[in-house]
């Protein structure tokens, strides 16, 4: 049990991680774009100043697509523990008899309550 807890700190760790990694990247992505559009314009940069305004674009680019998918295909803590709590419950259920006995009281507790309540609004309707 502590292991899923665990697992599920840590994917959702690397999921913020990767998240922020793309932002990161994207601001990257955009000072490259806006540095190869002033520089075409521009006079006072050289074809090194050209080079290197590209080079930030295209690589922030291809890094921000990876972290993009990474945070799309790596689930957050609270995804992750949504997965995992159907598999908890059938550990539990296989390990303790007695929870298998709570559907039944469970139905029968909701007919009691419904049989009380439409008693109670029948007497209602005839007052």
């Amino acid at each position: 049990m502590e292991k899923m807890f665990y697992l599920a700190e840590l994917i959702g760790s690397l999921n913020e991680a990767c998240t922020m990694l793309a932002i990161l990247f994207s601001m990257a992505m955009a000072i490259g774009w806006v540095g190869r559009v002033i520089s075409t314009i521009g006079e006072d940069y050289t074809e090194g100043d050209k080079k290197a305004f590209k080079q930030v674009s295209k690589y922030s680019t291809i890094f921000e697509i990876i972290f993009i998918l990474a945070a799309l295909i790596l689930p957050s803590k609270e995804t992750y523990l949504l997965m995992m709590g159907g598999r908890v419950v059938d550990l539990t259920i296989e390990d303790n008899p007695q929870i298998k006995e709570i559907p039944e009281k469970t139905i029968d507790l909701l007919n009691a309550w419904i049989e009380e309540e439409t008693k109670n609004i029948k007497e209602e309707n005839e007052q």
